[in-house]
């Protein structure tokens, strides 16, 4: 599939369901967009990994840039729910959840 520009979402959908790190961002690769939702998933994947930080941060960037009336107060939760992420995900990926659901991207 690398390479190949024309990734259908649901194979997409499939590696981000089965966990597979190396996968989903083989695939992410071809995706012409990433929906901010299947981000944070990517994300949370990369919970362990070392490159969580990079990852982490991109989302919360993304999230500030596309969310809904994104404020300060919004952001900072978020930011203190990534940092809890790799030690606390059962706690701070609902938390993640809902600050999108409260703040969904504006084209979505």
């Amino acid at each position: 599939m690398a390479g190949s520009g024309h990734t259908p979402y649901p194979v997409f959908a499939q590696a981000l369901e089965a966990g597979s790190v190396a996968r989903v961002l083989n695939i992410a690769r071809d995706m012409p967009t990433i929906r901010l939702s299947d981000a944070l998933r990517i994300v949370y994947l990369l919970r362990d990994d070392e490159r969580y930080e990079k990852f982490a941060v991109r989302w919360i960037v993304r999230f500030g840039a596309e969310g809904r009336d994104v404020d300060t107060d919004a952001i900072v939760a978020a930011g203190l729910a990534l940092q809890a992420l790799p030690d606390r995900p059962g706690s701070a990926m609902p938390q993640l959840r809902e600050l999108l659901e409260q703040h969904p991207p504006a084209s979505g």
